[in-house]
């Protein structure tokens, strides 16, 4: 449910960050994936995964997921409004 004194669109946004918080951690949860880890973020943003098989398209669905997650971070930030939860903090059970 919208509330009226938020940006048009924040409340669009604030669920799409909880989507897109619970697809990630399932994901890393998958891959063994620290999401703690800055490191392991970092690597996994920057390196190209070479192999083709089920692994590799799960790395690249994350990386996607974390960049558009940040994304939407930015756009939260841009209308004044609070990023919600990290990702590792989110319930998805």
């Amino acid at each position: 449910m919208s509330n009226f004194s938020e940006p048009i669109g924040t409340s669009r946004l604030i669920e799409d960050a909880h989507n897109l918080n619970r697809e990630i951690l399932r994901l890393a949860t998958a891959l063994d994936v620290d999401l703690l880890n800055p490191a392991t973020l970092e690597h996994l943003i920057n390196t190209p995964h070479p192999s083709c098989d089920e692994k590799f398209r799960k790395c690249e669905t994350l990386r996607g997921l974390i960049i558009l997650r940040g994304q939407v971070a930015l756009e939260l930030r841009q209308a004044d409004y609070p990023d919600p939860i990290n990702p590792v903090h989110e319930k998805i059970y």
